[in-house]
């Protein structure tokens, strides 16, 4: 798809995340500010670097479409980085239709030090006017199952942040304090 095409689709979400220890004590210390995240593999559903590094995307749209989520920062026409050179983004142009909704999942990599009281910190814009909704969501059990189907969360149960329409015009910056030390998720959805 080209980069005009997915400018101009309304689902464009770009992403920044952090987490980091919310009190005194040296717990969870992870940061990723997307500034290299390379292209996407066929089938991967997202980019190759944070692939390597972890990383895991599911596509449980409905259709599917052949990424989740792609390197975000095209040039000029995109919004400008929260902070460093890039973000993550997401879309779901290929999966808009007639016959369904949208669930686009990023997995984090495994945290160490993660305990309750952490606080997971993301900033996340939209750019375009059809609706789209991100959340958090905290697996207890640190399992990484999203299930099947769009409207499926798999281990994913508590939800910890829901933004819900993504507002446009700018950053926005969300937090939440992670429940213990299970796996944390993003999950991008719109209809």
């Amino acid at each position: 798809m080209s980069q005009q095409a997915r400018r101009q689709s309304g689902w464009v979400v770009g992403l920044a995340v952090a987490l980091c220890s919310g009190g005194a004590w040296a717990q969870a210390n992870f940061s990723e500010g997307f500034d290299n995240n390379g292209p996407v593999n066929a089938g991967q559903y997202g980019p190759a670097n944070l692939i390597a590094s972890r990383w895991t995307f599911r596509m449980q749209s409905s259709p599917a479409s052949l990424e989740a989520f792609y390197d975000g920062y095209l040039g000029p026409g995109w919004p400008t980085p929260q902070a460093g050179t890039g973000y993550l983004a997401a879309d779901a142009v290929m999966s808009v239709g007639a016959s369904g909704p949208v669930s686009h999942w990023a997995i984090l990599p495994a945290v160490s030090n993660q305990v309750a009281g952490d606080t997971v910190t993301l900033h996340l814009q939209r750019l375009g006017a059809l609706p789209a909704k991100l959340e958090v969501r905290y697996s207890p059990s640190a399992g990484t199952s999203t299930g099947s189907g769009p409207f499926a969360v798999g281990d994913f149960t508590e939800l910890l942040i829901n933004i819900d329409p993504i507002p446009t015009g700018g950053w926005l910056e969300s937090s939440a304090q992670v429940p213990g030390g299970g796996r944390i998720a993003l999950r991008f959805t719109g209809q």
